[in-house]
């Protein structure tokens, strides 16, 4: 797949189905940023730029993006498979913390 061809499959899909099943970016983002600023809260202070998010954070993170799909639309099931997954990282990666 060239890059034109990789552009028209983003646009296509973020123009219609994921435009649809999510809400419009504007909101579906507001509620990827409300939840990612609940889960981040206690990582900001004190952080600099270029400091990286522990990878137990950045699975939350991810689980928090499917939750805030999930919210606009609860019976989409492939969200909810990847929370699942997103959710058994966060314990397997929580099990590594010293």
């Amino acid at each position: 797949m060239n890059r034109g061809e990789v552009l028209d499959e983003a646009k296509r899909l973020t123009y219609g189905d994921r435009n649809v099943s999510y809400d419009a970016p504007r909101i579906n983002h507001k509620r990827i940023g409300v939840i990612l600023g609940i889960i981040l809260e206690r990582y900001v202070e004190g952080a600099t730029p270029g400091d990286p998010v522990p990878p137990e954070v950045a699975a939350l993170c991810m689980a928090g993006m499917k939750l805030a799909r999930l919210s606009a639309m609860p019976n989409h099931l492939d969200s909810a498979i990847d929370l699942a997954a997103y959710a058994a990282i966060c314990a397997e990666l929580a099990s590594d913390i010293d």
